[in-house]
């Protein structure tokens, strides 16, 4: 498998002469376009053989690339770690004028850059961003205002700017950002921003992996968090540092105790005051468990409802779903998990990505021990351990439906050049690493006791800190804490190392009353009932006990539960009011059991918590029962506009019987979202305004920026297109193109299918009007219309228009075009030096395919072969053409074309 088809994630900056120890980014923002543009300084000592510097990117525009003078000295002396980076700095090194342009090499995963070997020099790259790359999400918030995030995405900050994406290649970084007029930004980093005529001014001291970078950018309101820090004593120990250098906080006094600054970005339509007392509350908490920051400062941003994210943290900026502050008992221990990566996941790192538990294990179970610290609730230990419980059916879940490859925690080569199944979408869904990780520290906390492991972690942190650790070195700090050593070891080989489901030692759940009382719950509603609603109830209504008797609900057989019992039991416990976790369980519930006088609740669930819904979503969609169906489509129509949302969704075996103008989703469902699409088999998509597209520049920004010179107009039904039956058949056989095949939808609706190379399955698009769609040269596609059996759609198409000359004189050709009704056409000069990417288009040409439209080919100079199937035996019939051969191919004929030993042709396309 080539490393383009590879789910493997390359990482081409461990291969680089040079190492980037800084980074100046001046960023512009578009948000209408989706786009960033600007420049990024690169810092870099030499450190290899060699005179390369590489850059990890991925769907990036570099403009320019230039080597920036500088005097002996100067750029270590900027680097000097002991000294903040100032705006006056900033300033410095990006109006230096004396630069020399180099000339960089662009690949698809990295730019190359050729430096004359030199211990340091400044790299300045010019670039722009794609609206399709991956790195930043484009959303409405929920006002109806645009903004933009990142999310942490398979490619990291690839498509945002050219970096060393390794984890071990740290640096730090300073950012000048522009944002449109009546917008805010924030970002990680040291501090909240400093407001200059040229935009907003951040920066960090703390060395950290380029990948840990974010920022978000809306119309947001700003609140500041008061903290309200009760008695503490002030840590006098300077502790040692193991970590590169730079300004450290546990290299000096700590006097500030638990207090630190913190605001929260959020539309109008939140109201952020629950926060406003929980995140004092958990700061101190974690505090007092594991001692002090390593951040300076915490931003949270309420994201919108649309955004597939229940919660993500970068140094000094972590992003929450509101869905995470719903109901009456929010999840609000989510947000202890994001507040706990500031010492998992920030101050200490995982050396290699797939060994990702690291941060995530240790925030999940930090997640617990801060509900369990700042609860009042009587039977606290029993409610960690009944949390324990609903984690493993997650688990058992997740191990049943995720390939085994992503079920081992600890890789076995941390210097590797790549993160394994890196680009594996089932990474972004699975919490496998969070559970795996969590019941290592589980176990672990049965086996020393909770308060010995809890001060253990607190040693941990002091020891690690700043510092990037593997599985090994992790084991081996408990194993020298705790005398059980082999105890340890064992847990690590069933939990971290094995790719298998442990089984979970039901002996420490032996006396657990609030499980006993799941159990007699699940009893109750299995038997026949004799009364409207059980006799005896959870204390406090707990979530966990809800979760869990839905959880267990679940896994019996359908139909068990009456319609008339789902009523009753969502009746008497309420779970829709609860929060978002238990009230999603619940919509689980009322689909597989087909109870259709709840739909209402399911239809609220998806409106008000959209990025929770899209399993959900799913099961509807392939429902047998048409009220179901109707609930998805009546919810996918009022969020598809705030969503700016594409549906796509693995299809299921289609067979010759089957219509394929039905949606043909598998069963259950597998959605796939829209930048995994592009992530799998580089389809683009972008959602225009039907309406305005003439006339707000949109459309033509894409057409200018991909050269597309020359578009028409396809209208697809009975009454439109002569041969309909016959056109279907032929846009339904899969085939490929050169070229891209761009369609833009002005009305009605279809799908395009694309073969995902990796897996050889079909993924289905459904477009409508307002979608724009742009597969790529090479892929494996077809199209169908649906019921509605209607689509209009523009076609664009690049091209050098030809100024005809003496070959058309005799008119013969004119006739030609005029009776076939050719009106437009472009010239292509198969040449080495003219042919962008030669030898991969020749491949592509040569690669068996048809067309839904004739081929027209008159070839000007130069000669080729044409090799066209013969249906009824299968053999190739070649064809040699020369200057003056005009082929017209019929549509729907296999053929492919190959140059001849003499590698050059120029040919008029009609």
């Amino acid at each position: 498998m080539s490393s383009e088809e590879s789910l493997d994630l390359p990482l081409h900056s461990l291969g680089s002469d040079y190492k980037v120890e800084h980074y100046l980014m001046k960023l512009t923002c578009d948000l209408e376009q989706k786009t960033f543009s600007g420049e990024v300084y690169v810092f870099v000592k030499h450190l290899g053989p060699g005179p390369i510097l590489i850059l990890d990117l991925k769907d990036l525009v570099i403009d320019k690339v230039e080597e920036v003078d500088c005097s002996e000295g100067e750029i270590s002396n900027f680097l000097s770690h002991d000294k903040q980076k100032s705006y006056e700095q900033f300033s410095y090194w990006t109006f230096k004028k004396d630069r020399r342009v180099l000339n960089p090499i662009l690949e698809n995963w990295c730019v190359k850059i050729a430096i004359p070997e030199k211990q340091e020099t400044l790299v300045c790259l010019h670039y722009r961003t794609k609206p399709e790359g991956s790195s930043v999400s484009w959303f409405l918030d929920d006002d109806g205002n645009s903004c933009c995030l990142t999310t942490g995405s398979l490619i990291n900050n690839r498509s945002l700017m050219p970096s060393q994406d390794a984890p071990t290649l740290m640096a730090t970084w300073q950012l000048l950002l522009q944002v449109p007029k009546n917008y805010s930004a924030t970002t990680t980093g040291d501090d909240t921003g400093f407001f200059t005529d040229a935009g907003t001014y951040f920066f960090t001291t703390m060395l950290l992996p380029i990948s840990t970078f974010a920022l978000a950018i809306g119309k947001w309101k700003c609140s500041n968090i008061p903290m309200r820090v009760g008695c503490f004593l002030p840590d006098d120990r300077l502790i040692e540092c193991r970590h590169p250098h730079y300004p450290c906080p546990f290299a000096q006094i700590d006097v500030a105790g638990p207090e630190i600054p913190c605001r929260v970005f959020y539309s109008d339509s939140f109201e952020p005051s629950i926060l406003k007392d929980y995140i004092p509350s958990s700061i101190e908490t974690i505090y007092r468990i594991l001692g002090r920051h390593v951040v300076p400062k915490l931003d949270f941003i309420i994201i919108p409802q649309s955004v597939a994210c229940l919660g993500f943290a970068s140094p000094g900026l972590i992003l929450i779903s509101p869905s995470i502050l719903y109901g009456q008992a929010p999840m609000l221990s989510r947000l202890g998990h994001e507040i706990s990566h500031s010492w998992f996941g920030i101050n200490i790192g995982p050396k290699n990505w797939n060994e990702e538990w690291i941060s995530e294990g240790f925030a999940t179970f930090m997640e617990d021990v801060i509900d369990l610290k700042m609860s009042k609730f009587v039977h606290r230990n029993e409610m960690m351990a009944l949390k324990a419980i609903n984690r493993y059916e997650i688990l058992k879940s997740d191990c049943q439906n995720v390939d085994p490859s992503l079920q081992r925690m600890s890789a076995f080569d941390p210097e590797a050049n790549v993160v394994i199944n890196g680009l594996n979408r089932d990474k972004t869904v699975s919490q496998i690493p969070y559970l795996k990780g969590y019941f290592f520290l589980f176990q672990l906390a049965n086996l020393v006791g909770l308060d010995s492991l809890l001060l253990a972690m607190k040693c941990y942190v002091e020891h690690f800190h700043g510092c990037l650790v593997t599985t090994a070195e992790c084991i081996e700090f408990f194993c020298l804490r705790f005398q059980q050593k082999e105890e340890i070891r064992h847990h690590a080989q069933v939990w971290l190392y094995s790719s298998s489901l442990p089984e979970l030692n039901k002996d420490l759940f032996v006396v657990n009353r609030l499980d006993v009382e799941v159990d007699q719950h699940v009893a109750y509603w299995k038997r026949r009932l004799t009364q409207n609603t059980p006799a005896f109830a959870f204390p406090q209504s707990s979530p966990d006990q809800v979760l869990a008797l839905l959880d267990r609900l679940l896994m019996l057989e359908n139909k068990l539960l009456s319609q008339k019992k789902v009523c009753l039991l969502i009746d008497h416990y309420k779970p829709h009011l609860m929060n978002a976790d238990v009230y999603h369980r619940a919509c689980e519930l009322i689909v597989a059991q087909q109870c259709t006088p709840l739909l209402h609740l399911v239809r609220q669930f998806l409106l008000q918590h959209p990025a929770m819904g899209a399993y959900l979503y799913g099961e509807l969609v392939h429902s047998d029962h048409p009220e179901f169906r109707v609930v998805a489509m009546e919810t996918y129509r009022q969020l598809e506009n705030k969503l700016d949302m594409v549906s796509a969704w693995y299809m299921d075996d289609l067979d010759q019987d089957s219509d394929q103008r039905l949606e043909h989703h598998k069963n259950p469902s597998q959605p796939v979202d829209m930048k995994d699409v592009n992530t799998l088999t580089g389809v683009l998509h972008w959602k225009l305004n039907v309406d305005t597209h003439e006339e707000d520049g949109v459309l033509d920004k894409i057409k200018k920026d991909r050269g597309y010179n020359y578009e028409d107009v396809i209208e697809i039904s009975p009454e439109k297109l002569p041969n309909y039956e016959e056109k279907l058949k032929i846009f339904f056989a899969e085939h490929l193109h050169t070229d891209e095949e761009i369609r833009f939808v002005v009305a009605g609706s279809g799908f395009f299918d694309v073969r995902d190379a990796k897996n050889d399955s079909w993924i289905r698009i459904k477009v409508e009007a307002g979608d724009l769609l742009i597969l790529p040269a090479g892929i494996y596609h077809r199209f169908t219309l649906d019921s509605l059996n209607y689509i209009k759609a523009k076609r664009f198409f690049v091209g050098e228009p030809l100024n005809v000359d003496t070959h058309e004189e005799d008119g013969e050709l004119d006739k030609i075009k005029k009776d076939r009704g050719y009106n437009y056409e472009d010239v292509i000069e198969l040449l080495p030096e003219k042919l962008p990417n030669y030898e991969e288009m020749l491949k592509l040409f040569f690669t068996e395919h048809l067309h839904a439209d004739e081929e027209i080919r008159f070839i000007l100079a130069g000669s080729g072969f044409f090799d066209v199937r013969d249906a009824e035996n299968g053999n190739w019939i070649r064809i040699k053409a020369e200057a003056g051969d005009m082929l017209i191919m019929p549509a729907g004929i296999y053929h492919r074309f190959t140059l001849d030993v003499l590698l050059r042709t120029t040919v008029q396309r009609c």
